[in-house]
């Protein structure tokens, strides 16, 4: 009152930092929440994976990370960093379950949970030739068919080189007669074949989304591309963002995904491979090259 009074600003004092009992008695929390809590330890013995091996409880998980992959080829790394980051998500999602909807922990579910994850994932990366599969006996999957009246097809592909690289990817739009409604192609830098096709489907439904067309079937030959983006199970890390990107888009806009043959995605294979080729004219869209044109003439709707 006396400092109000005198015209003096009156003297602020600054509130103390909220501490948090967890945050002041352990070092790290999240690695604590994720690897050194006694039911993820659990967890992780069970998985036969040895979080920070001989380096202690102390240790650093990052560090730990660093040096089990500097000792493994990027193929083994890649697949044990996946299983990785596979068991502390589902310990994550267990932690979220108790903490919002009172579920009680059982580390036995979450093993389960770990498990069929696992085996999916194997099994959708593990499909040998994607191009060699039997179709099924109710649809031709061999020849593109055009979309219902009112309605669009998207086809995608990727030419890229078989271990990775820089490729192009190629989008073509057409409606129920077989016209072409909008198209691209862009220049990707991708780890895998996988991982190209898949940005090609991203890129797919992206330009989906910038025309306001909804309920879009979008088509591509690479079977395991299409699993992904229709699954609903973690992706592998090194594609999870591209298949997170296509699963948001799908489930705003309603887009449908299908696998077909390389016969019924010529259109798209042969703009990507002109276009890698360096020889796709800028103006392609509207007056498309001879090999194309007889691509688009073969499949025009009777």
């Amino acid at each position: 009152m006396r400092e109000l009074a005198s015209g003096k600003s009156p003297k602020t004092q600054e509130k103390p930092a909220i501490q948090f009992p967890f945050q002041s008695r352990i070092k790290r929390p999240v690695e604590h929440m994720l690897f050194w809590c006694s039911w993820a330890k659990a967890i992780w013995f069970a998985c036969n994976i040895k979080v920070c091996g001989d380096l202690g409880g102390n240790a650093s998980v990052l560090k730990w990370a660093d040096d089990m992959v500097d000792k493994m080829t990027v193929p083994e790394a890649t697949e044990y960093m996946g299983f990785v980051a596979l068991v502390a998500w589902h310990i994550w999602k267990t932690r979220n379950s108790f903490v919002f909807r009172k579920i009680r922990i059982d580390p036995r579910d979450t093993l389960a949970a770990i498990n069929h994850a696992r085996m999916e994932t194997s099994w959708i990366l593990e499909i040998p030739d994607v191009h060699m599969d039997t179709p099924s006996p109710q649809e031709d999957i061999s020849t593109w068919r055009a979309p219902d009246r009112g309605h669009f097809k998207a086809n995608c592909d990727v030419a890229i080189p078989k271990g990775g690289g820089e490729g192009k990817l190629a989008v073509v739009i057409r409606d129920w007669k077989g016209k072409i409604l909008d198209g691209l192609t862009r220049t990707t830098v991708a780890s895998s074949t996988l991982s190209g096709e898949l940005r090609a489907i991203r890129a797919a439904c992206a330009m989906v989304t910038c025309l306001g067309i909804r309920g879009v079937e979008v088509e591509a030959d690479n079977k395991q591309a299409i699993l992904l983006s229709v699954s609903e199970l973690v992706p592998p890390w090194e594609v999870s963002s591209e298949v997170l990107d296509i699963r948001h888009f799908a489930k705003e806009w309603d887009i449908k995904f299908r696998w077909v043959r390389r016969g019924a995605n010529r259109v798209a294979h042969e703009i990507a491979a002109l276009a890698k080729k360096n020889i796709l004219p800028c103006n392609w869209f509207n007056f498309p090259p001879l090999s194309l044109f007889s691509i688009l003439c073969n499949e025009e709707p009777m």
